[in-house]
């Protein structure tokens, strides 16, 4: 069988045989205001339909011959993960951005991912001249949205919390988490070896370093500079703070729920539906199944290549009891 990435979509009067300029294009059809006219949602709503598998990662436009240009060669690398939640960076000094770590620096991270969503570089180099004014008036646009996701608090659980569970379920999290994942972890915000977290492999194998070397070389002749992007061989430990509300969860979203991501891997669901925004209390996540989740989402096969949801067994092998604790203790952060 085909991959299902190389299918070709046929539409009026064209057919793409490759998908990879898919996040390209879609970013050009939006309206200034950043929301999706027709043009957009038609271009999404048919592109869901090859199924959520499909979807590529932006930067293999970028990588490749897109807006950015990198100049590396096609291939057949799928880099699909979910948008990281941007929020309390402040609280996160030691993190590296993206999930595979590629970049250490937030100023970084921020220019080069407007250029990636199509600001023009003239735009850039204007706006950058402006980066340390403080005036309001004055600030540069790209500076106000750092700021912004460094200081925005992550959302607070919003349905009922069983205290004292919770309060077994923090000595549970001390135990068993909070190395990788505590804002003061000794391993949180780093990069874990893929050897040691488990989990599907395809964003990795998507951003090598000749690519990164190439990025790093793309602000000469410009006041911003790049030093900062490389290739890693593994997946951020990241803060969980507003966890709550980040499902699906690993780093493509093939994970539906806790619940789910505390299980063996065979007891993991392997089909659901995302994009249902009806919250599940006792699984923790999104509802992700039945004829309400299905006629408002998009179908998530975890077979396909790059939805896996293999990976990240702590806290598989704990008994229900703590298991119960520990989710309820999450709830809180």
């Amino acid at each position: 069988m085909a991959d299902a990435i190389f299918q070709p979509l046929e539409f009026k009067n064209l057919t793409v045989k490759n998908r990879v300029f898919r996040s390209n294009i879609a970013g050009r059809l939006d309206n200034y205001d950043g929301s999706g006219n027709h043009a957009r949602i038609n271009w999404e709503v048919k592109f869901a339909r090859g199924g959520v598998g499909a979807i590529i990662s932006s930067f293999v436009p970028v990588q490749i011959r897109g807006r950015i240009n990198l100049g590396q060669p096609i291939d057949r690398t799928i880099g699909n993960s979910d948008m990281q939640p941007v929020w309390n960076l402040a609280k996160h000094p030691n993190s590296t951005y993206h999930w595979d770590g590629l970049n250490t620096n937030l100023q970084e991270v921020v220019l080069s991912s407007a250029i990636g969503d199509g600001a023009p570089l003239k735009w850039v180099d204007r706006d950058f001249a402006k980066w340390n004014a403080t005036r309001p008036e004055e600030m540069s646009s790209l500076r106000r949205i750092s700021n912004f996701i460094s200081s925005t608090p992550p959302p607070k659980y919003p349905f009922a919390i069983d205290a004292a569970l919770a309060q077994t379920g923090a000595a549970v999290f001390q135990g068993e988490c909070a190395s990788c994942h505590a804002l003061d972890g000794p391993r949180t915000g780093h990069v874990i070896p893929l050897a040691e977290v488990g989990t599907d492999r395809h964003r990795l194998d998507m951003w090598r370093q000749p690519a990164a070397t190439a990025y790093n070389a793309k602000g000469e002749g410009h006041a911003w500079k790049f030093s900062n992007f490389k290739q890693s061989d593994g997946y951020v430990a990241v803060p969980l703070d507003g966890l709550w509300l980040r499902a699906p969860y690993l780093h493509n979203g093939s994970v539906p729920s806790l619940t789910d991501l505390l299980e063996p891997v065979d007891r993991r669901t392997k089909l659901f539906w995302r994009g249902y925004d009806v919250y599940d209390q006792t699984r923790i996540g999104f509802v992700t199944d039945g004829p309400d989740a299905q006629a408002a989402g998009t179908r998530f096969d975890t077979t396909l290549p790059a939805n896996g949801n293999a990976g990240h067994m702590w806290g598989t092998t704990l008994d229900a009891a703590r298991k119960r604790a520990l989710l309820e203790f999450l709830k809180t952060l």
